[in-house]
């Protein structure tokens, strides 16, 4: 499990969320590419949530290997965020990154456990969390 979850799904579902190494945009823009992202994913018939989250869920064992692999790829989400959060000068950039990936993860099993669509609330529910760090629009 924890083997293709590192060498199948981590590069796919990692390179459908986040925005190219290029993408000038500024860092909320960036930030919000992911929440979008998720919401495009979501609409698709075959979306079973987050799958680091479900294999986590799945072992419950926060040493079995899977686990590990879980983690330390919800460790890169939350890294993007901080990052970006920085470049965007939010006060507390760590902070804003565990909230972030808190909505992710929430928004994520959200979706599956109500079976009911997001209709924009990861998306809404992150630039109300980017507002409040004082990151805008602007490159700075």
């Amino acid at each position: 499990m924890a083997a293709s979850l590192l060498e199948r799904t981590a590069p796919d579902y990692q390179a459908s969320l986040l925005p190219a190494d290029h993408d000038d945009r500024p860092p909320r823009a960036r930030i919000l590419h992911v929440f979008e992202q998720l919401e495009a994913l979501e609409q698709k018939h075959d979306y079973h949530g987050c799958p680091f989250v479900a294999a986590a869920v799945e072992v419950k064992s926060p040493e079995h290997p899977a686990s590990v692999v879980a983690r330390r790829q919800k460790d890169k989400l939350t890294a993007f965020f901080e990052q970006e959060a920085e470049r965007g000068g939010a006060h507390d950039p760590a902070h804003l990154a565990q909230q972030l990936t808190l909505v992710f993860d929430g928004a994520s099993a959200r979706s599956v456990v109500q079976a009911q669509r997001l209709n924009g609330l990861a998306v809404v529910t992150a630039t109300a969390l980017l507002d409040a760090a004082g990151i805008s629009d602007s490159l700075e």
